[in-house]
């Protein structure tokens, strides 16, 4: 799997899989969608809104939820 040896080969690769849902293709398919550039985002919260894997917090009066953000079909689909 040649997909799998070049992403091992990334010196972020242990630290990207090691986020939950994410295996060696999903993870591979995520650098390559986000890159590499460290200086994008200015800390890890800015990396993860970027990704989407930030949760959403919706408040209304005394009505406070907390979602999973969800990609959109057509991003997913579009990249593999």
């Amino acid at each position: 799997m040649a997909t799998g040896e070049a992403f091992f080969a990334h010196p972020d690769a242990d630290i990207i899989t090691s986020f939950p849902g994410l295996s060696v293709l999903s993870g591979a398919r995520d650098l390559a969608e986000l890159g590499d550039d460290r200086e994008r985002c200015k800390d890890a919260r800015a990396m993860k809104a970027y990704a989407g894997a930030a949760p959403v917090t919706r408040a209304s009066g005394r009505s406070h939820v907390v979602v999973a953000r969800r990609p959109s079909p057509a991003s997913r689909t579009a990249s593999g």
